[in-house]
């Protein structure tokens, strides 16, 4: 059952304040679907009687009101309300409020109500009904996300690691080609190519000559 835990409080209850201080509300109210049943959670609410907040909880579905917001995907205004009562909300002329707007909490789907309602006769203009949807949306946008089911921590290790079979193919592991042996005998061996042939190896090559020369004499001796 969806309820304050999966929506936090904090959340609805500024959402439904910052409501208030740009319309100028008396009331106002979030309801939402309980997932798996055709029940209506108040989720959360300002300005409500012990008896409107009765009568708002044992909403469902099958509710006039649900019906045309939920059912129908539709708004719903009420400038008068002691002059319409075929929507069921009689227990806020009851208690004294005189209009109302709802309107559907929508993401990928409908979600929810949210509605506010005034003491006084309003003339509901087009920019309350859009400003009123803005703020539904928002909250339709953080129910799926707080309601949504977040992957494990067992889930999240395997999206980011990949398979065996996928490390396979991408180590692919090559075997060295290697070419083949061949029998090199002495008068088959490559000349050695010297970088330098100029007087400078000439003289290196003298030296060389000369030393190996001496250490012969030296070892004969």
């Amino acid at each position: 059952m969806l309820s304050l835990t999966h929506v936090p409080e904090r959340f609805l209850d500024s959402a439904l304040d910052t409501l208030s201080r740009a319309l100028g509300t008396n009331c106002c109210w979030v309801q939402v679907i309980a997932p798996g049943s055709n029940k209506l959670i108040l989720s959360a609410h300002q300005g409500f009687t012990p008896y409107i907040q009765e009568k708002m909880a044992a909403m469902d579905l099958n509710h006039p009101l649900a019906k045309e917001i939920i059912g129908a995907g539709t708004s719903v205004t009420i400038p008068d309300l002691s002059q319409d009562g075929h929507l069921g909300m009689s227990m806020f002329a009851e208690s004294g409020f005189v209009a109302l707007i709802a309107v559907p909490i929508i993401t990928y789907r409908v979600n929810g109500i949210m509605g506010v309602v005034y003491r006084t006769r309003k003339r509901f203009t087009k920019d309350d009904s859009d400003l009123i949807t803005a703020v539904a949306s928002i909250i339709g946008i953080a129910i799926n996300e707080f309601t949504s089911p977040k992957p494990t921590d067992d889930e999240q290790r395997t999206k980011k690691a990949p398979s065996p079979a996928m490390l396979a193919e991408k180590n692919e592991i090559k075997k060295p080609v290697l070419n083949k042996p061949e029998n090199i005998t002495g008068k088959e061996q490559p000349p050695v190519i010297h970088s330098d042939n100029g007087d400078e190896y000439k003289e290196h090559l003298h030296k060389m000559i000369s030393f190996r020369n001496a250490h012969r004499a030296l070892h004969h001796k």
